[in-house]
């Protein structure tokens, strides 16, 4: 085996500088040193080595190994033994404390269940309870309304019927009166158809050119219907002028004059009168304006132009009557219509005429 080397200082050992002597059985030899001089090597060499006292206290340190290493494991094994009982000592506490507290807990919930059950019948009792005192409030409720419903009902029909009452009245009211005022225009019309007559005996000559009558037909219509002159009272139109049942064809130039008087018959309406030439309108609405408040009544209407008319012209008219009313009365003393010549003349104011 290869030996160690260790420098050492020559001085060590006696001190004075001397060698120091191998010492017997420890097995250190010592030479001069050749790569350091003035030093000097210790040389140790396994086999001459002896080391009795390491040896002996090798041996005492594995036996107190062993010793140590007997006791920790004798330690474990009573620890281990100690934390089992341990273990088994909480295992039983806790299954014990576990049924316990299912015991409790059980017992709890049927408790709960009690008491919930004990809730329930109490609220399914409170409910009815509530349902029934609302069914009793709503029928009382509906008994009084139906009562208010019935009275109000009454009252009704009594201002209805009061006011019925009155309206009644002031028709009859006004009928009076519309019958008054048809009597009178009647009496004045009867005195309007004299006076006429009496001018027209005073025009029986060549020089008086009208005619004069008004129409047959029923005047119970509703809308604008042509009025047909099928009634002839007096005819002194001579070669001027021809009468065919709707129109009034002109034969010679010059001024003439239109005339129509009747009654017209409405409730809440507006009733008219429109005068056509050459089928085109030549005037405007000639209104009857009839009140919604005092039932059907007469009233008058009149017409009354003049104009220049060329040779070739035809004139009717147009009457517009209410629904459910009359557009003229057809009794012979409540319509009239007179168409006369008037003559010649330089200046032509002619109708302004337009479609319709």
């Amino acid at each position: 085996m290869d030996a160690t080397a260790v420098d050492i200082d020559n001085t060590a050992g006696s001190g004075d500088g001397s060698v120091v002597p191998e010492t017997e059985g420890i097995g250190i030899k010592v030479a001069n040193s050749e790569m350091a001089p003035g030093k000097m090597n210790i040389i140790i060499t396994a086999e001459d080595v002896e080391f009795p006292i390491i040896e002996t206290t090798l041996s005492a340190v594995v036996a107190k190994q062993e010793d140590l290493r007997d006791s920790l494991f004798s330690i474990l094994a009573v620890t281990k033994a100690d934390l089992d009982v341990a273990i088994q000592d909480s295992v039983d506490e806790f299954s014990e404390a576990l049924s316990q507290s299912s015991s409790s807990l059980n017992a709890k919930l049927d408790a709960s269940d009690e008491n919930i059950e004990a809730g329930s019948a109490a609220f399914s009792d409170d409910l009815e309870e509530w349902i029934s005192k609302v069914q009793s409030e709503m029928d009382v409720f509906d008994t009084e309304i139906q009562s208010r419903l019935q009275e109000l009902d009454i009252a009704i029909s009594a201002q209805l019927d009061e006011a019925l009452g009155d309206s009644e009245k002031e028709v009859v009211k006004q009928s009076i009166k519309a019958v008054a005022a048809v009597t009178a225009a009647s009496a004045s019309g009867d005195k309007q158809i004299s006076d006429l007559q009496a001018k027209l005996n005073q025009y029986k000559s060549k020089k008086a050119i009208m005619w004069v009558g008004g129409t047959k037909q029923g005047g119970s219509f509703s809308g604008a219907r042509d009025l047909v002159m099928d009634r002839t009272d007096l005819d002194l139109s001579g070669d001027h002028f021809t009468i065919a049942t709707k129109f009034i064809t002109i034969k010679k130039a010059g001024v003439y004059r239109l005339n129509w008087w009747t009654n017209m018959y409405g409730r809440g309406c507006h009733a008219h009168t429109r005068v056509k030439i050459n089928n085109k309108c030549a005037t405007g609405y000639n209104y009857n304006s009839f009140s919604p408040y005092y039932g059907n009544y007469w009233r008058d209407m009149h017409v009354d132009f003049t104009w220049v008319f060329a040779a070739g012209d035809k004139v009717n008219m147009i009457v517009n009557s209410c629904s459910g009313g009359r557009g003229w009365n057809n009794n012979a003393k409540s319509n009239f219509l007179s168409f006369q010549y008037l003559g010649t003349t330089t200046a032509k104011p002619r109708a302004t005429t337009r479609n319709c």
